[in-house]
């Protein structure tokens, strides 16, 4: 629309190419510089995943309004989903309306998800639906074998379209977890996408981080030894919570042992 791209302009402006320097200086950058641009403004503003979001973002989408003293803006935030370490200080003073029902999961797989929750207690759903399964082998070339069978069990013997199926990694380094499924897929006539979203008749495979605030009808959840600890408490949480009505977690057997511990622990 307007012939520029602004993010190249901040790229230039604040050189640098790890992704950390990306989304922390020049995509806010890039975000101040539309508002020179761009003619437009907003009465109202809705930002969702705004655990996300740091300082240097908050002052350009407060610029994208039009009266910042009768507009109204309202933040969605759930910390438990802050996964990267971008905390900023929001730009309200209001109390918090907490949101205290859930409205995604099956009481399963909210109790499977919600053990790995800190914060206002959330209401579990009534929604019956099948147990969690938990599927403990050692090393990676088992697990990727055991992702693998439980995928073509939902789409060949439970008939699931593969588009409502996900793989979600949250084992590192994760190409490790991609090469392994794809040189496995053909042979089980499954057709994966490597982190591309909405392609008719595959299964898509992402890492936690990326599917964050997203859902899907069924998750495996391949999980890795590294994220078990209270500092990654929160890539659990996110990483379960993501399925609707059918869960499946891929680990170690201690893996899944520590994660079983935690959530049979009594509530604080």
């Amino acid at each position: 629309m307007t012939g520029k791209d602004l993010l190249e302009e901040a790229k230039a402006a604040y050189p640098g190419n790890s992704d950390t320097h990306l989304f922390e200086v020049q995509m806010p950058y890039a975000l101040a510089l539309s508002n020179e641009v761009l003619d437009e403004k907003f009465d109202a503003i809705v930002v969702d995943e705004a655990q996300d979001f740091s300082d240097e973002y908050w002052f350009a989408i407060e610029e994208l309004m039009r009266n910042q003293d009768t507009g109204y803006l309202y933040i969605f935030i759930d910390e438990n989903q802050a996964i990267y370490p971008r905390h900023g200080n929001l730009p309200v003073a209001a109390e918090p309306y907490y949101l205290t029902s859930n409205c995604r999961n099956t009481a399963p797989i909210h109790d499977a998800g919600y053990a790995f929750y800190a914060g206002e207690p959330i209401d579990a759903p009534d929604l019956p639906g099948p147990a969690v399964e938990r599927i403990g082998v050692g090393g990676d070339d088992l697990q990727a074998d055991a992702v693998v069978r439980r995928v073509r069990r939902w789409i060949v013997d439970e008939s699931l379209r593969p588009e409502d199926v996900v793989v979600l990694i949250a084992k590192r380094p994760k190409k490790i977890a991609y090469d392994l499924l794809q040189a496995r897929g053909n042979a089980a006539g499954i057709a994966w996408a490597m982190e591309v979203h909405g392609r008719g008749r595959h299964v898509l495979v992402d890492t936690v981080a990326r599917f964050k605030g997203l859902e899907a009808q069924a998750v495996v959840l391949w999980i890795g030894d590294e994220v078990v600890s209270d500092e990654q408490w929160e890539t659990v949480y996110v990483g379960t919570t993501r399925a609707k009505s059918l869960l499946t977690i891929v680990g170690s057997r201690g893996t899944l042992t520590t994660l079983r511990a935690k959530s049979d622990a009594p509530a604080p």
